[in-house]
């Protein structure tokens, strides 16, 4: 039996309220984000610089627009977030989906419109390779690619104003 279709503008209804946070690697750079924004080494480098460690959201005062100087030190703790993320080298080859870890079961059986549609790969990385081969002299290259790759249907729904991404194994068409 062919699986249904389901396009933006559908409803669905929530069988399993699992929520996708985002798919990729084991480590991110916002997994580190909030304690490197209080860690004492880094306040003490931002004001060694001269950049008052106030992380101010996004604000403008009379005709000065102050948003990239207020978000300076945002920005430099990202990408030192980055550069530890990419050292620990994402925490591996294993790229999966990371579900949001809030009880949502309040969700389970209500029926949202589909307001976006995304397709995610999973798997194990396998790097590229390329090299010269002095046996034959010639030049090979093989591209990375997943191993055991694995195709999710996601699809976006909003619930009291927040965006949730779901699997489609975890909902059913209709009301």
């Amino acid at each position: 039996m062919k699986k249904e279709v389901i396009r933006v503008g559908d409803y669905v209804t929530i069988i399993e309220p699992k929520f996708v946070k985002r798919v990729g690697y084991q480590i991110h750079p916002s997994d580190f984000y909030e304690v490197l924004k209080r860690d004492p080494n880094v306040v003490a480098a931002l004001k060694l610089i001269g950049i008052s460690p106030e992380y101010e959201e996004e604000s403008s005062h009379g005709i000065f627009d102050l948003r990239v100087s207020l978000n300076v030190p945002k920005e430099l703790v990202k990408a030192i977030a980055f550069i530890k993320t990419r050292q620990q080298r994402f925490g591996g080859n294993i790229r999966s989906l990371h579900y949001v870890e809030d009880d949502l079961s309040i969700l389970k059986d209500n029926f949202f419109m589909v307001l976006g549609k995304k397709v995610v790969k999973t798997g194990v990385r396998v790097p590229s390779y390329g090299g010269y081969s002095s046996h034959s002299g010639e030049s090979e290259y093989e591209p990375g690619y997943l191993a055991d790759e694995k195709t999710h249907i996601l699809l976006n729904i909003m619930s009291n104003g927040k965006d949730y991404w779901i699997e489609t194994c975890n909902i059913k068409k209709g009301f």
